[in-house]
């Protein structure tokens, strides 16, 4: 079994681009946040936990909002996997 010539790997080459791992790009945690609050589930639990405290019931509210933080940090978890995920060779 041979591999591909010289000339076969300059043609590919320029045809279907380089075989790159993607950029070390890093996400800050402003870029994270936002796309947490993209969520559906971050936006509902936001807006029923600041609901909760103008209509009075704060421990509910504060309940709700530190819900909110579970999922900023669950986001922040998968992101970080993610890119170690993309580090890893193969």
């Amino acid at each position: 079994m041979t591999g591909l010539s010289t000339s076969d790997a300059a043609q590919r080459l320029t045809t279907d681009d380089p075989n790159t791992l993607p950029s070390d790009a890093r996400n800050t945690w402003l870029v994270i946040l936002w796309n947490a609050m993209c969520e559906p589930m971050f936006a509902l639990m936001l807006g029923a936990g600041l609901l909760y405290v103008v209509l009075g019931d704060l421990q509910q509210g504060l309940i709700l909002l530190g819900l909110v933080l579970v999922v900023v940090a669950w986001w922040w978890a998968m992101c970080s996997s993610w890119r170690c995920m993309c580090r890893l060779p193969g």
